[in-house]
């Protein structure tokens, strides 16, 4: 766990992390979280539909867009959680003057999203269990609110923090962040979960995403992912090619 032990120092006046990569000249790349984003966009986008089009009393089907939304919300959860603990500090330690008042919006943001989920989490057992139409229209209400939450804080993100990213976080220090991330993943969903975010993600960047394994996951690993992310759009969505993010206006979102 020696990435772990240095990336938990990254509060600190003296953190090995701070060393790394810089004099390599090559810095985290801003498309890969634009991969990441997109992901979170189009699902989050789509998640009210999904779920406005299962029908009354149609329990099995319920059950079944209930662990998609698990699924998103836990990876988004985790997401966040990772910025929180190892990029915030990192940003504010490096940049302060650049970042600071950003800091305290997404951080204010991620709070945001983290309610609107916590709303989620309560009306989904309701609506999976029973299928009802009024617990199916809270349930889609409230995921409505939490995409908009999300695509306002990804927004705000991309355009006043991700250039800090790239400016002030070297390479190798990201793909430690980015290891350290993935290792809390649950293993179960991890290869559907990097399917999803391939799906609108650029081939070099996916090519980079796939060298950051461990080696032994890295064997056929972007045509397994990208098919089984193909079946469970099937599943979910009806298509085995979904909407892609820009193709998806805000207000066509829930219908």
């Amino acid at each position: 766990m020696p990435a772990f032990s240095r990336l938990m120092d990254t509060r600190s006046e003296h953190h090995p992390v701070s060393t790394l990569s810089t004099a390599e000249g090559r810095h985290f790349d801003c498309r890969e979280m634009a991969m990441v984003h997109r992901m979170f966009r189009r699902e989050f986008l789509l998640a009210g539909g999904v779920v406005r089009h299962v029908a009354y009393g149609d329990t099995r089907r319920a059950h079944m867009v209930a662990a998609h939304l698990r699924l998103i919300n836990s990876t988004l959860h985790h997401h966040h959680a990772g910025e929180d603990h190892y990029v915030w500090p990192l940003l504010e330690r490096r940049a302060p003057s650049q970042v600071s008042v950003h800091m305290l919006r997404v951080t204010a943001q991620h709070r945001r999203v983290d309610a609107d989920q916590a709303e989620v989490d309560v009306e989904l057992p309701v609506w999976s269990c029973s299928a009802t139409a009024d617990s199916r229209d809270r349930l889609a209400a409230a995921l409505d609110r939490l995409a908009a939450s999300v695509i306002k804080h990804m927004d705000y993100e991309e355009l006043h923090v991700v250039p800090v990213m790239e400016a002030h976080i070297g390479l190798v220090e990201w793909n430690q962040i980015v290891q350290v991330m993935t290792a809390g993943l649950d293993p179960s969903s991890a290869l559907l979960v990097l399917g999803m975010s391939m799906y609108e993600g650029e081939s070099d960047i996916i090519d980079h995403t796939i060298e950051n394994m461990p080696p032994e996951m890295r064997g056929g690993i972007r045509g397994t992912a990208a098919l089984a992310y193909a079946e469970h759009a099937q599943l979910i969505h009806g298509s085995a090619t979904p909407p892609r993010s820009t193709e998806i206006g805000h207000s066509a979102a829930g219908r």
